[in-house]
């Protein structure tokens, strides 16, 4: 697995973002922290780490990493598939 090193001069998340530890798709299984998914027009599988709307614009992401442990951001409606078990993960990113 590749590290990555966060810059010391990393900035928190804008004030202007709510962080959701849980999402929820219709239909389909709610996304928890460490459960897996599958996105359209990605490969493999990704894990859920947490959900993002920016207030200001409405837009929303997930968040998660890939099979190399790199963060990917999704728009929700490309999740084609949650899958039904959890990976065990340790919560050691807390974001940019």
């Amino acid at each position: 697995m590749t590290k990555v090193r966060r810059s010391k001069d990393a900035k928190p998340n804008p004030d202007h973002w709510e962080i959701h530890d849980e999402y929820r798709i219709e239909g389909k299984h709610p996304l928890i922290y460490g459960r897996e998914f599958s996105v359209r027009r990605a490969s493999g599988r990704h894990r859920f780490f947490r959900a993002v709307t920016n207030t200001h614009t409405g837009e929303e992401w997930i968040d998660c990493y890939d099979r190399d442990g790199h963060v990917r951001s999704f728009d929700p409606s490309r999740v084609k598939v949650v899958h039904s078990g959890t990976v065990k993960m340790r919560r050691s990113y807390d974001g940019p």
